[in-house]
């Protein structure tokens, strides 16, 4: 049977518990790589790899743009309605919602 051997112990200091854990696990199988690919990560491009192919940020920056757009409007929403309290809403006259 293949088991995995190990001891654990329970420790008590100063009012909180610690749990020590030993585990006795084979190792993994070798891996044989067909093989290797490089990435130099750049700021023009995003990414280029050891083949040559460059890959640009086109989309990664329309997303980045959309979400710092959506960030954006969403601030400025929160601040207009932080600026219109209920109390600032009373002292001018307008119904509380």
């Amino acid at each position: 049977m293949n088991r995995i051997r190990g001891q654990a112990d329970l420790i008590y200091r100063e009012g909180v518990f610690y749990l020590a854990v030993v585990v006795e696990a084979p190792e993994p199988a070798k891996l044989n790589p067909k093989g290797v690919l490089g990435v130099d990560l750049g700021i023009v491009n995003l990414a280029t790899d050891s083949d040559g192919e460059n890959f640009s940020g086109n989309k990664v920056d329309k997303t980045r743009e959309r979400y710092a757009k959506l960030r954006t409007n969403l601030q400025k929403n929160r601040n207009q309605e932080r600026q219109t309290t209920p109390q600032k809403a009373l002292w001018k006259g307008a119904p509380v919602p």
